[in-house]
């Protein structure tokens, strides 16, 4: 189980690695830097509860807690 944590992170930081350059050229750079890193983070989460047997929640479920606060349900 270690070591798949490890692959994972030495992954994401090789993809990291390889994005870098296209990042650094943009010209939006704050905000594009800002959601790459929440989408990587968001992948580097699910990657890891995953690995720990802690799979997260079905998006289903959330979506029929919304939708049961709705009024007039």
């Amino acid at each position: 189980m270690i070591n798949m944590l490890f692959l994972l992170i030495a992954v994401f930081i090789l993809i990291t690695l390889l994005d870098l350059k296209e990042l650094l050229g943009l010209n939006n750079k704050p905000v594009a830097v800002i959601l790459y890193s929440i989408i990587m983070l968001c992948g580097l989460t699910i990657g890891i509860l995953l690995i720990l047997d802690r799979a997260p929640q079905s998006p289903a479920v959330l979506i029929e807690k919304i939708i049961g606060l709705l009024p007039g349900r």
